[in-house]
């Protein structure tokens, strides 16, 4: 895989990394608009934005609650 740390586009493979599920969940999303970028013309490849893949993860960060420690009495 390359380094696009900088790239504002990712490919299908680097934002299911980033978000840590897999390659044809990540083509769900951006087919249901929950990940936003472009397919390539004359093809069926897509790029995804950085920013939706950061905004998803920001909000699956705040959706998960901390678990509560356990104390024996």
């Amino acid at each position: 895989m390359k380094d696009n740390s900088n790239s504002t586009y990712l490919e299908v493979a680097e934002a299911a990394a980033l978000l840590e599920v897999s390659s044809a969940t990540v083509r769900r999303m951006f087919d249901t608009g929950r990940l936003r970028g472009f397919r390539i013309p004359g093809g069926n490849h897509r790029r995804i934005t950085r920013a939706s893949v950061l905004s998803l993860q920001l909000a699956s960060a705040q959706t998960i609650e901390p678990t509560e420690a356990r104390t024996e009495a």
